[in-house]
């Protein structure tokens, strides 16, 4: 799901005049996301796990084994939510397919993740805050970013909040 980046000094420009850089309690709630993980299982492997203003929603990885030889017979996403400290299923399993990583290889700053994107991009309102499986099984850190002129970034960010790609959304 990962696009071609565009190159920071053209988004710089483009996001440039845009207001003043949000409060913190407009960020998302990143700092929920290792108790998150921690109460759904750290051991579980994870579609997805993004973080956005009031919580943290995780799309757990279930695979079936066949109880006659012991094969996956299938693998499925169930999405859970975090919130006010509440985690809650909100989704019955469905097939699914696609990059996944496991709960313990999230490795994340939450108090420096979005440093750099609001001091490099100029003052801009971070919506939410996403980490998907990469082919290799890995982690990848992205942030969907909104300027005030109304256009939206997808931020691709190291885990310590280093930048590295934007493209336009």
């Amino acid at each position: 799901m990962i696009k071609r980046f565009v190159t920071l000094g053209v988004v710089a420009v483009a996001m440039s005049g845009c207001g003043s850089a949000p409060e913190s309690t407009d960020l998302p709630r990143v700092d929920l996301i290792e108790e998150a993980v921690s109460r759904l299982g750290e051991e579980l492997d994870y579609f997805e796990v993004a973080a956005d203003p009031s919580g943290v929603t995780l799309v757990v990885r279930l695979v079936e084994v066949s109880a006659d030889d012991g094969t996956d017979s299938g693998v499925f996403a169930e999405v859970h939510r975090f919130e006010e400290g509440t985690l809650a299923r909100i989704s019955e399993p469905v097939e699914a397919d696609g990059a996944y990583f496991s709960g313990a290889d999230i490795d994340l700053d939450p108090s420096g993740i979005f440093d750099r994107v609001l001091d490099e991009l100029d003052a801009a309102t971070v919506l939410d805050l996403a980490i998907q499986g990469s082919p290799e099984g890995r982690p990848v850190y992205d942030a969907r970013v909104r300027g005030t002129r109304g256009g939206v970034l997808l931020v691709l960010l190291g885990s310590d909040g280093r930048i590295l790609g934007v493209q336009a959304e």
